[in-house]
């Protein structure tokens, strides 16, 4: 399902002999709920969304398959032509890329010219509704 990552302790401070497991889970296509809540006690969970190739100059929008999308606590990702990758979103002296969400879709915004040759990830970390 998602790129496995192993699993390695977390020493606690000032060199006691505790460790702590490390509970990070893997990055997934899937939906992944994470050992963490939100300020209000809901649940956080993550899904990696492939958004293709980018629109030169334009909108796009990606299913990202997640029902009853609440709060959406982190947005970001990013996009590579194969040589160079960038961070979502981004900003350069003749283009931006930025990203948003809504209830059905990843959205990318791309304002200048040449963003199709590149294509990317979003990460997407939300609770339900």
């Amino acid at each position: 399902m998602g790129i496995s990552k192993q699993s390695r302790p977390i020493l606690c401070p000032q060199g006691t002999e505790s460790v702590i497991p490390n509970a990070e889970p893997d990055y997934s296509t899937s939906e992944v709920a994470l050992n963490q809540k939100w300020i209000d006690g809901s649940t956080i969970y993550r899904k990696v969304v492939d958004i293709g190739s980018l629109p030169d100059n334009s909108s796009s929008a990606t299913a990202h398959g997640i029902t009853g999308i609440g709060t959406v606590i982190r947005l970001h990702g990013y996009v590579s032509d194969g040589t160079t990758q960038f961070p979502l979103p981004t900003a350069g002296s003749a283009w931006s890329i930025f990203i948003t969400v809504d209830a059905t879709n990843v959205n990318a915004t791309a304002a200048g010219a040449g963003e199709e040759a590149f294509s990317g990830s979003v990460i997407i970390e939300y609770t339900k509704a």
